[in-house]
């Protein structure tokens, strides 16, 4: 209030952070749509992503993951780089594999989320909720699914995780279990397939 109407002597030279400078203003920044609390959806359509950053021997390996809350069908892909190309092709190959409608995506505020990959999504039509900083109970999901994939397969592959062909060749094995023959407790001990999940589902 005191800075907004000037209530102090300006000292002579340079003026920081003037509020009527605007020079903050960015017409083509727009407000992104955020997210309070862990969702709870009541159908299938609403997806949570996100990025977990290995380094093994000193070469970094990002995974990239995302869940669909409701039928817990899940998707994790493995890229040397992060920025929103990759997101954007990782999101590509989600739509390609998963049996509905996408309806939300939700995702941390990180810069793989932004930028082509939040265009992308513009352009489906497609929701994009932002959850906020350090309040991981929002994307509670997805971080229980990093876990399990660390647990389950990353920690046991890391003798192949610098040979891509046959790291992503063993990942997608597990994945098929994951999303096939692993039961879910949150699914009555069932699979997403076992769920019955179809796009007459949506």
């Amino acid at each position: 209030m005191i800075k907004r109407n000037h209530f102090f002597f300006q000292k002579s030279g340079r003026v920081y952070h003037n509020p009527d400078s605007k020079w903050a203003y960015d017409p083509k920044k727009q407000k992104r749509a955020k997210i309070r609390h862990s969702p709870k959806p009541v159908s299938f359509g609403h997806i949570i992503s996100d990025t977990v950053e290995r380094v093994t021997d000193g070469i970094k390996n990002y995974f990239f993951s995302a869940i669909d809350i409701k039928s817990k069908l899940a998707l994790t892909l493995n890229y040397k780089k992060l920025n929103s190309r990759n997101m954007k092709d990782f999101y590509k190959r989600f739509e390609s594999v998963y049996p509905g409608e996408i309806k939300i995506w939700q995702s941390d505020n990180g810069s793989e989320n932004l930028g082509d990959f939040d265009e992308q999504l513009k352009k489906d039509e497609i929701l994009h909720l932002f959850s906020y900083p350090r309040c991981p109970k929002i994307n509670s999901y997805i971080e229980r699914y990093n876990r399990t994939v660390q647990e389950e397969f990353i920690d046991n592959h890391l003798d192949t995780i610098n040979d891509q062909v046959l790291f992503n060749r063993q990942l997608a094995d597990y994945l098929i279990f994951y999303n096939t023959k692993r039961v879910h407790k949150s699914l009555g001990n069932k699979t997403p397939i076992d769920r019955g999940y179809c796009r007459k589902c949506v």
